[in-house]
């Protein structure tokens, strides 16, 4: 029994340690140029370490910080809160969805004919983004008297920013969190969820792949990866990274046509961008074709033909200390000063 205990005593030290560790990372990436560099309100570590774990994780997830922290998990957000704070919280955070949300086991069947559609983010090819009154089983004079029917709540996450997409008597959605679900459109149970790798904040879209084949649900991330899901079961189909740019995402709605899967590929460069230290900018844009019955690139294009390379260096940014008058506070500002000239338009 003494070792038993013992055993589990380390294990819970290098969770613990682990956690720590991932805390450290995620506050490097997105905390310490404010907290760190003396940024206006944002008070420094020493302060953070004076704080309770809990009051960070408030500030984080219902006070001042909630914008910033939007985008990361409920786990990465504790994480980060015990990082600073030097202290441990009280209880875990759950975000398994409980089996009371699951739908009954012999409701599986997905069928494209059933209920409305509005599949993708513009639900026709031209993006037109209109249902009629036919496809939507009621007029617009009707709006008025719409009530709620069910509400989802989308475990740990502060925000929801995909569009939800609706097909065979569905809900394909993805989460903040980086899960995605399959609800019924009747009641709002889960009919199945996947974790995917990060946050998915595009509309899905579900399709055929081929004749006589199953449907797909296809979503993209915000670390590059593309996921091809059975639309019935949530069954991992293929998952490919559509490109290897460390800050690349997909934040467009993959568009189905043909057999082929066609990605648009953005980045979140500008947030590095404001390092001095940072080579911006490298990434260029592109389009991606995929093989939607396995997730193999067809063709890539890029907005920006040329290559990135080096063009010219400038002392980015400046950072200075500002003193007023005693008794007031001290404050710092960043000063722009490129020593190069424009580039031409």
């Amino acid at each position: 029994m003494p070792r038993l205990f013992v055993r589990a005593a380390l294990l819970f030290a290098l969770v613990r340690l682990l956690s720590a560790a991932d805390g450290a990372a995620l506050y490097k990436e997105n905390c310490a140029a404010c907290h760190d560099g003396g940024a206006d309100r944002a008070p420094n570590r020493e302060a953070l370490r004076g704080m309770p774990a809990q009051r960070v994780l408030d500030a984080l997830e219902s006070g001042a910080m909630v914008t910033m922290a939007s985008r990361r998990t409920a786990q990465e957000r504790r994480a980060i809160a015990e990082y600073v704070s030097g202290k441990a919280l009280g209880e875990d955070v759950q975000t398994t969805p409980p089996a009371t949300a699951m739908c009954p086991a012999n409701t599986t069947a997905f069928s494209s004919t059933e209920g409305g559609l509005w599949n993708g983010w513009g639900v026709t090819l031209s993006n037109t983004r209109f249902q009629d009154a036919a496809a939507a089983g009621f007029g617009a004079g009707q709006v008025p008297r719409l009530k709620l029917k069910w509400a989802f709540g989308f475990p740990g996450d502060l925000s929801a920013n995909a569009q939800p997409v609706i097909a065979g008597g569905r809900v394909f959605v993805g989460s903040d969190g980086g899960v995605i679900y399959s609800l019924s459109a009747s009641t709002g149970c889960i009919h199945w969820y996947y974790r995917g790798a990060s946050t998915v904040r595009a509309a899905m879209t579900v399709a055929r792949i081929e004749a006589g084949s199953g449907y797909a649900a296809f979503a993209g991330d915000r670390t590059g990866n593309v996921y091809a899901l059975d639309a019935a079961t949530g069954k991992l189909l293929w998952k490919t990274k559509v490109d290897s740019f460390p800050l690349a995402r997909v934040t467009g709605s993959p568009q189905f046509l043909n057999g082929r899967l066609y990605v648009p590929v953005a980045s979140g460069e500008e947030g590095a961008g404001s390092s001095a230290d940072y080579e911006c900018c490298k990434f260029r844009g592109s389009l991606v074709a995929l093989d939607a019955a396995n997730g193999k690139q067809i063709w890539k294009t890029y907005t920006i033909d040329e290559e990135p390379h080096p063009t010219k260096k400038n002392t980015a940014y400046e950072r200075r200390r500002v003193l007023v008058r005693p008794g007031k506070s001290v404050r710092s500002k960043t000063a722009n000063e490129p020593n190069a000239p424009k580039s031409p338009t």
